[in-house]
C-alpha cells in the first residue's frame, strides 16, 4: 500500500517538474504583422510626434564626420552554445532597423525594413552602410521621416547619430538615444576560420527573427570601385541562408559572438544563358573589418 502511494506521488513530481519544463521551451506562433509590422509604424509616428528624431540633414552631416567616439565592448563568450541558447541570446540584441517615410500617393508612414545588431550596452548598433544610404538617399519620391531601431522585446530608439561607417567594406555604426536604458549587447570575436559554424538571425522578406546555421566556407578579397580608384575589400562567405531584410544581421559562432555582419548575395550562373543556377554565394562583411572601423576612420 505505502509502495503504491509512493509510486503515485513520483509521478505527480515528474509531472509538474516535466510540465512546466516543456511549457518553458514552447514557443507561440508569431504574427508578423500583428506583433512587429504594426506597432512598428504607431512607434515611429510616435517618436515623430515626439520631436524625438533626428532630421535627415543632420544625420547626413554625421555620416559626412562621424564622431569617432569610443565603443565600450561586452567580453567576448568562450564556451560553446546550444544552436537554441544562440537564438535566445541573439534574439535580445538583433533588431529591426527601420527607415520611416511618406510616400507620393498618401499620407500613411511606411517603414521599410532591414537588420542591425548592438554591440554596446548604451545603443550601438551595427548595420549596413546600404542601409543607412538607403534611408538618407530615398528615390521614387518618398520622403524619409526617421530612421529607428526596434529591438525584440518591443522597445523603439531614434538614430542619434553615426560613429562611423565604411562603404568600401558596407558597414555603419549608429549610435541610438537610448536616454539611461541598459541594453542588451554581443561580444565581437576576433575572427572565424574556414569550416567553423555560422549562424544568421535576420528579417528575410519580412519574416522576422529566422534563424539559419551554416558553415564558414572561404575568406577572400572581392574587387569594388571603379577603373580609376579600384580597391579590394575583405570578404567572408558562409552557407547559412538569408535574403532582402537580413542585410545588416549578425553572423555569429558556436559562443554566441559576432564573426561577420550579413552584407549581399550573388547568384551564380552557368555561362551559356539559359542555363540554371548552380551556387548562390551569401558574402559577409569579417568581423576583422568591423574591428578597424571601431578604432580608426576608414
Amino acid at each position: 500500500m505505502m509502495k503504491s502511494i509512493l509510486n503515485k506521488l513520483a509521478l505527480v513530481v515528474i509531472f509538474w517538474i516535466t510540465i512546466p519544463y516543456s511549457l518553458v521551451r514552447a514557443q507561440t506562433f508569431r504574427n508578423n504583422t500583428v506583433s512587429i509590422t504594426q506597432p512598428f509604424v504607431v512607434s515611429a509616428d510616435s517618436l515623430i510626434g515626439l520631436g524625438k528624431i533626428k532630421p535627415v540633414e543632420q544625420l547626413q552631416a554625421s555620416l559626412e564626420n562621424p564622431s569617432l567616439a569610443k565603443v565600450s565592448l561586452p567580453k567576448i563568450h568562450q564556451e560553446d552554445l546550444k544552436a537554441r541558447d544562440i537564438y535566445a541570446k541573439a534574439l535580445q540584441a538583433t533588431v529591426v532597423v527601420g527607415s520611416a517615410y511618406l510616400c507620393p500617393r498618401c499620407a500613411h508612414t511606411h517603414v521599410s525594413n532591414a537588420t542591425g545588431y548592438i554591440i554596446s550596452e548604451d545603443g550601438v548598433v551595427v548595420t549596413n552602410y546600404h542601409v543607412l544610404d538607403g534611408y538618407l538617399h530615398m528615390g521614387d519620391g518618398n520622403k524619409p521621416l526617421a530612421l529607428l531601431v526596434r529591438l525584440a522585446n518591443g522597445k523603439t530608439y531614434a538614430v542619434k547619430e553615426v560613429i562611423n561607417a565604411s562603404e568600401k567594406d558596407d558597414l555603419a555604426v549608429l549610435r541610438l538615444d537610448v536616454g539611461k536604458d541598459v541594453l542588451p549587447a554581443l561580444a565581437l570575436s576576433e575572427g572565424a576560420v574556414v569550416g567553423e559554424d555560422a549562424y544568421v538571425l535576420g528579417h528575410p522578406r519580412g519574416m522576422y527573427y529566422f534563424f539559419t546555421k551554416g558553415m564558414v566556407n572561404s575568406k577572400f578579397q572581392e574587387a569594388g570601385g571603379t577603373q580609376e580608384e579600384p580597391y579590394f575589400y575583405d570578404v567572408m562567405a558562409i552557407s547559412a541562408d538569408y535574403a532582402a531584410g537580413a542585410s545588416g544581421g549578425p553572423v555569429l559562432d558556436s559562443a554566441g559572438n559576432i564573426i561577420g555582419t550579413v552584407s549581399s548575395t550573388r547568384t551564380l550562373q552557368y555561362n551559356d544563358p539559359g542555363r540554371s543556377v548552380q551556387m548562390v554565394l551569401k558574402t559577409t562583411i569579417p568581423v576583422e573589418s568591423l574591428w578597424k572601423l571601431l578604432n580608426k576612420k576608414v
